[in-house]
């Protein structure tokens, strides 16, 4: 299937369920340049974008009906927590990263120029949540880990507070009888301005900042501008930009959280129509990471196959399909820097200690950027070395670390060559899984959900 969308975290990864659940190769098109025009980005219809998705849901699934149908906040490991399940997943929200454009001509505005990107984030917002009641708009602004985005486009997620008709159909056309719909309710907070009652701003995002750092400066930050060579100093905040004055408030995180309201909607929408409803709920994005780790080590168990290893995925690079066929667990990382890192330390030594059967074999596939030793970096970035040293700690043999696609100790890639490993990374992944055979495995019942989930410190609501 190709892989459309690519630079939606989100969609990515909801493609990447339907890849892993048909055990389908990933392929980029031939020709796909995600070029987004502001004038027809701010035309954007939240229920078309719902019925294209579900278009694209049915000319792969066909009729099929499944056990299970997942909505919710989106992440690598609730993909993985997907394929275990073999249910469809539904995202909470859209990305939308309209460029700036004057003309036929494409700009470059200054990354620290927070007024300039609200109020040119706003003249795109303002005309959609006008025109589609279904949706919270958040603006994210990340000038430490999306530099080079948001000196050329903006950042926009249009999240559902309601099920949107497409979904509705999707789940009353493909759930099992006595199907279960579940809801990943991922709720840890960011501060976000207040613009109104439906539209927000974020500074910052995961992974090793904290979001006090991002609007207050640190040393640190101050540092790094300077190595860089940024003139800027302090931070970013939007109430001293001159463009208003916003209360400050806590909410679900931008990339990883979703908004309440589509929980509560989703969950009436099963009460209504009579539907069985679970919700997982944490407020740590970190820890659905761990989440498919458990729900493959429960299904390898129930279908008597031992797993074979664990394959540790950090942000969209993921093995999807290879990983019912490797019968390696997988792991997820949210993003290559150090706060990751250091949760992905932990959740080794949980998961090896805790079924210490599993092989000391690993593999590894990342996207390329963020390390260190990269010409643009981090405040909190880390060396790839210090990432495959993570996982050699735990065998003699450096041969017992399969590595995608990248070759040494290094990953020095420019923006270039970042952009066209991607389909390099799918396609190595794809063909790593192939030198194994998929042999059956054995569905899991609610009882192994409830406990994969348990494991991974999730709280199952009761409803």
């Amino acid at each position: 299937m190709k892989l459309e969308h690519f630079y939606s975290s989100s969609l990515t990864f909801t493609q990447h369920v339907l890849a892993g659940i048909t055990d389908s190769k990933i392929e980029f098109p031939v020709m796909y340049i995600p070029i987004q025009r502001a004038q027809k980005v701010a035309q954007l219809d939240m229920e078309l974008k719902a019925q294209e998705l579900m278009i694209q849901f049915e000319s792969i699934l066909g009729t099929r009906k499944f056990k299970y149908i997942v909505v919710g906040a989106p992440s690598g490991g609730i993909a993985q927590f997907c394929m275990a399940l073999d249910a469809p997943f539904l995202p909470c929200h859209f990305l939308q990263v309209p460029i700036y454009r004057r003309y036929k001509f494409l700009l470059s505005n200054d990354p620290d120029d927070i007024a300039n990107y609200y109020e040119a984030s706003m003249k795109i917002v303002d005309p959609i949540i006008k025109n589609n009641e279904n949706c919270n708009a958040i603006m994210h602004y990340d000038p430490i880990h999306d530099r080079p985005l948001v000196s050329t486009c903006h950042t926009l997620r249009f999240k559902y507070r309601s099920l949107p008709q497409a979904y509705q159909d999707f789940i009353l056309n493909h759930l099992e009888e006595n199907g279960t719909v579940l809801f990943t309710h991922i709720q840890q907070t960011w501060p976000q301005f207040i613009i109104n009652d439906r539209t927000f701003f974020q500074v910052g995002g995961a992974d090793g900042i904290q979001p006090e750092e991002y609007l207050n400066g640190s040393e640190k930050i101050d540092a790094w501008a300077k190595e860089m060579d940024i003139d800027h100093t302090g931070g970013w905040n939007l109430n001293d930009c001159g463009v208003g004055t916003f209360e400050r408030k806590d909410r679900p995180e931008s990339e990883w959280g979703n908004p309440p309201e589509l929980k509560e909607d989703t969950q009436a929408f099963c009460e209504d129509h009579k539907l069985n409803f679970l919700c997982l709920t944490t407020d740590d994005y970190n820890l659905p990471g761990i989440l498919g780790t458990y729900a493959f080590y429960r299904k390898f168990e129930k279908s008597h196959l031992k797993p074979r290893g664990i394959a540790l995925e950090i942000y969209t690079a993921t093995f999807y399909s290879a990983i019912p066929r490797s019968r390696y667990l997988p792991l997820w990382a949210v993003f290559p820097p150090i706060g990751s890192y250091n949760y992905i330390s932990r959740f080794l030594k949980q998961i090896l200690g805790e079924f210490p059967d599993i092989p000391h074999q690993f593999a590894l596939t990342t996207i390329p950027a963020g390390f260190l030793e990269q010409k643009y970096h981090f405040t909190d970035s880390i060396t790839f070395k210090e990432w495959k040293d993570l996982l050699l700690q735990y065998t003699e043999y450096p041969k017992n670390l399969t590595v995608i696609h990248y070759k040494g100790d290094q990953i020095t890639y420019g923006t270039v060559k970042i952009i066209l490993s991607y389909p390099k990374l799918y396609k190595d992944a794809w063909k790593w899984g192939q030198q194994f055979s998929l042999e059956p495995l054995l569905p899991l019942e609610i009882e192994d959900i409830k406990w994969a989930a348990n494991r991974a410190n999730l709280q199952i609501l009761k409803t």
